[in-house]
């Protein structure tokens, strides 16, 4: 079973912490804020009420053991990189902060974050993009200029099989899953009532699935306007 601490209880770090543990995964929670602990004590596995910038206390609770810890102090960015500081002392493997800014996850990158989260950045790309492309769903920026992105099939491929339409030697991308839905009144896709993950070669696309693709940007960008 993995284990995660939260360090630090606003919106995202909350939710996150709640869902890890709505996984199935074995949960810390950490606040110097008493109300936030009593809120959050019966959806995780401990939660614990403690100030992080005390390094000893800290280093008392064992998160070296942990799969990964989440910084989410980004209102204080003074505890967030003193925080950051502490958990690479500790020999934390896997550190991700919360960022307030791209200052601030530079900053903690230096220090020893193996990751870094700007929760307002990604969510106004996401939605960028999906205004932008009537076809693009949504889209998820990686590292080194990959995404993943769901986008409606293109009307050249209803009818036929991921091994005919040749996705990989012709755009360059994997589909990796296919969500079956029903077009709305409104052209839209509506609800969701199947999704097939890592389809087969004969797999059909049909029409209103909605397909998620794995590839480099300018080729998912080149697939979506088909």
């Amino acid at each position: 079973m993995k284990q995660f601490a939260v360090i630090g209880l606003g919106n995202f770090s909350f939710k996150a912490a709640i869902t890890l543990s709505e996984k199935g995964c074995q949960v810390i929670a950490i606040d110097k804020d008493m109300d936030k602990i009593n809120d959050i004590k019966n959806y995780v596995t401990e939660a614990i009420s403690i100030d992080v910038k005390d390094k000893k206390t800290l280093s008392t609770l064992g998160l070296e053991n942990m799969d990964a810890v989440l910084v989410g102090l980004g209102e204080s960015m003074e505890a967030s990189i003193l925080t950051t500081l502490y958990l690479k002392e500790m020999n934390v493997k896997n550190i991700i902060v919360k960022a307030m800014s791209r200052d601030h996850a530079a900053i903690v990158t230096k220090l020893g974050a193996t990751r870094t989260i700007i929760p307002e950045e990604e969510m106004a790309i996401r939605l960028a993009n999906s205004l932008v492309s009537k076809n693009i769903i949504d889209h998820i920026p990686m590292a080194d200029g990959f995404t993943v992105s769901e986008i409606t099939a293109p009307f050249s491929f209803v009818g036929k099989t991921i091994s005919e339409l040749h996705v990989r030697n012709i755009y360059k991308v994997e589909i990796i899953a296919i969500r079956k839905g029903f077009k709305k009144d409104n052209g839209e896709v509506g609800e969701i009532e199947k999704t097939t993950q890592m389809p087969s070669a004969s797999t059909v696309i049909e029409k209103n699935d909605i397909i998620l693709v794995f590839g480099k940007e300018e080729d998912v960008i080149k697939l979506q306007k088909l």
